[in-house]
């Protein structure tokens, strides 16, 4: 089966001009929204190709400079995911996925949630 390339990013929205979201009754968050489209299908279907490229991008989806400092900073931990893909682990990218969200999503939530999704430079974070 054909993969589709990723939803663009949303940029160039200042978080403040946004809707609430991620309530009930609101939609979707952009980071959430961006997930559910790009990388749960991707997770589900064991496409690692199409996860290692998502898993790349999300390197570069930091909110902050500091959130990549260290072996658990958010780029450290997207990129072991993307290795992971690339060399066929799906259970590998998927634990990525998940000491990501354990150690980021209840702060993302706090102080980033309404963010727009960032563009991508398609370099590398390096971490």
């Amino acid at each position: 089966m054909p993969t589709e390339a990723p939803t663009p990013p949303i940029s160039g929205t200042p978080t403040a001009e946004l809707p609430p979201c991620g309530e009930e009754g609101q939609p979707d968050c952009p980071l959430d929204a961006w997930m559910d489209e790009n990388v749960r299908p991707a997770a589900e279907d064991g496409d690692l190709a199409r996860l290692n490229t998502l898993l790349r991008q999300i390197a570069q989806f930091a909110p902050e400079p500091s959130w990549n400092e260290g072996d658990d900073g958010w780029a450290a931990i997207a990129n072991r995911g993307a290795e992971a893909a690339a060399k066929g682990d799906l259970r590998g990218a998927r634990a990525s996925c998940k000491s990501c969200h354990q150690r980021w999503r209840k702060l993302y939530r706090e102080q980033h949630r309404r963010r727009p999704v960032p563009a991508t430079t398609g370099e590398p974070v390096r971490s």
